[in-house]
């Protein structure tokens, strides 16, 4: 869980300029009929990095991905004033499910984790960013290995 609230953390800090990494680089598109505008960001070496969209107070909103630098999705999902909400992917280098957070608000919502090979290995939800309630872990085989409160 302490993995899942950094990575979390990680994304609340996406917005990266040239200025502030060193590594990636920006790309502004306005959305017409809004203030809003959709952004790119490649790493150095040219590949896409991030892209979604930020509203006019420079928050970001709506849906957002983040690549590997092989064009592999990293992760992807929504954001509200900022902050993550709803379904949220993260995927292995090779294109695999690696999880899947489930965000109702905040810190709340439930987990699922998965093996490279496909299976699960851990479902359960949180709250306040902790383990809450039902959590199961599983053997790489898809047995259940054990479950806790």
């Amino acid at each position: 869980m302490k993995k899942l609230l950094l990575i979390l953390l990680c994304l609340s800090l996406f917005r990266c300029t040239s200025e502030e990494s060193g590594d990636v680089f920006e790309e502004d598109t306005p959305i017409p009929q809004t203030t809003d505008k959709f952004q790119k960001f490649y790493y150095e070496t040219g590949e896409l990095q991030f892209q979604g969209n930020y509203d006019r107070n420079e928050i970001r909103q709506g849906s957002w991905r983040e690549y590997f630098k092989n064009g592999q999705i990293k992760a992807e999902g929504s954001l509200l004033d900022g902050m993550e909400i709803g379904l949220w992917k993260f995927y292995y280098e090779n294109g695999q499910i690696e999880r899947e957070v489930d965000i109702s608000d905040g810190n709340n919502g439930y987990v699922k984790r998965y093996f490279k090979n496909g299976k699960l290995s851990f479902e359960g939800g949180m709250k306040d960013g902790v383990d809450d309630g039902l959590c199961k872990t599983y053997y790489e085989n898809g047995q259940l290995k054990r479950e806790e409160h």
